[in-house]
């Protein structure tokens, strides 16, 4: 003879919480997912399988649109300070300067080098390449040139003499005209290339001259 079987619904937490064990065919239906179990008189209700209504997972679909770009990141404070920032230092410790970086390695740069352009002035100028590597000076008068130059570092020296000035140069070794400082032009500029070695300042002119 047939038995009558109740048909038990209940949450799916509920469900798990009591944990009943479900009479040999009887059915306890989850409500709010949807699912049911059926019972074989043994086992718990957590134990048994899902029946029906359910099936296998399909394959994925298709990639939606791409979604709008969220808004722009703003730059925030850190509190404290650079060295409190371990990781940011260390980041950091290995980047050149903006000013006057130093580099012990190969450099390489993929676009033009723009070097500093200075006008000297006055009959006692200074030779200095932090004010610029290439240089002009108009000479309104006898001038004396100093040497501030340090070993590694040059210049490019454009003079312009219309009226034969007396120039007296800092202890230098000339290495072509001669070895002897050039004559400079009364009509167009004498370019005079100027470097350091060591303790050695050395020049040599450029282009035509003598």
């Amino acid at each position: 003879m047939a038995d009558r079987i109740q048909l038990r619904r209940d949450t799916a937490t509920n469900w798990a919480s009591v944990n009943p064990i479900l009479a040999d065919g009887e059915i306890g239906f989850e409500h709010d997912t949807g699912q049911f179990k059926i019972g074989d008189g043994t086992t718990t209700y957590t134990a048994l399988p899902y029946n029906g209504m359910h099936g296998p997972q399909g394959d994925p679909g298709p990639q939606g649109p791409e979604g709008p770009p969220g808004p722009a990141t703003a730059w925030g404070n850190i509190p404290g300070t650079l060295t409190d920032q371990t990781d940011l230092q260390s980041a950091l410790v290995a980047k050149a300067p903006k000013a006057s970086p130093a580099f012990t390695g190969d450099a390489s740069f993929a676009g033009a080098i723009s070097e500093g352009v200075y006008t000297l002035s006055g009959n006692a100028p200074t030779l200095d390449p932090s004010l610029g590597t290439v240089q002009l000076h108009v000479l309104t008068g006898p001038t004396t040139y100093s040497d501030a130059m340090l070993s590694g570092q040059y210049l490019t020296l454009m003079i312009d003499d219309g009226a034969g000035e007396l120039v007296t140069w800092p202890s230098l070794t000339w290495v072509n005209n001669g070895g002897s400082a050039p004559t400079l032009s009364l009509t167009d500029y004498t370019v005079i290339a100027l470097w350091k070695a060591g303790t050695t300042l050395f020049g040599a002119l450029l282009g035509d001259g003598s």
